[in-house]
């Protein structure tokens, strides 16, 4: 059995657990594979459809903006906030996951 930890080098206690205590890692496993400093993670067709949808999120947003701002001027509060509400719901939502596929 290593003295140190295969994960993170730290030195591991006398009495070894089937865990690092500094890095909470299985000892028993070998490390991941590390990818090469200059390496960037591939972007598969995954992160263009997610940034797809995203964009369709917040357009069907800012349609539903609009019947809200109609009810809105004519005074039915009701069907502004529900209407008005799913569209910014879906303007957020949209930004979210736009935002959270471009970074992938």
């Amino acid at each position: 059995m290593s003295t140190h930890c295969q994960h993170c080098g730290n030195k591991l206690p006398w009495v070894v657990d089937a865990f690092c205590p500094s890095c909470s890692n299985r000892l028993d496993e070998p490390p991941s594979p590390v990818a090469p400093a200059g390496a960037a993670p591939a972007a598969g067709k995954s992160a263009g459809v997610g940034a797809l949808l995203g964009l369709l999120m917040m357009l069907g947003g800012v349609l539903a903006l609009f019947p809200g701002a109609l009810s809105l001027v004519s005074g039915n509060w009701g069907d502004a906030l529900y209407t008005g509400g799913v569209g910014v719901a879906l303007i957020i939502g949209g930004a979210f996951w736009k935002g959270r596929s471009a970074r992938r």
